[in-house]
């Protein structure tokens, strides 16, 4: 907000997140945290998972593997089966059978 000389007056302290045009980063404005689940609940008719991967195999580890999973509240799911004939399960399989469980 600006205050009565039209300077930034910050409300909390201002934090930065990366920018790939500028190096000064950009400010967060809004950080919703984990909370962000109850936000898009209230939002829309969805239900909302959380879920963070790590599966080496496929290269997904370390930071930001967390996938937001938004299943409208009156979509019916058909029966699916999670894993293969050779018994193994791809990745795709796997977040299919997570979309299952909201």
């Amino acid at each position: 907000m600006l205050d009565e000389d039209g300077e930034v007056k910050y409300l909390l302290e201002p934090e930065y997140h990366g920018n790939p045009i500028s190096n000064d980063g950009s400010l967060v404005t809004v950080d919703y945290g984990y909370e962000i689940y109850r936000k898009i609940s209230e939002w829309a008719d969805f239900d909302v998972r959380i879920t963070r991967l790590c599966d080496k195999t496929h290269g997904i580890l370390g930071e930001y593997t967390e996938v937001i999973v938004c299943k409208k509240r009156s979509y019916v799911r058909p029966s699916a089966k999670a894993e293969t004939d050779s018994g193994s399960v791809s990745l795709f399989q796997k977040m299919r059978a997570l979309m299952g469980r909201i």
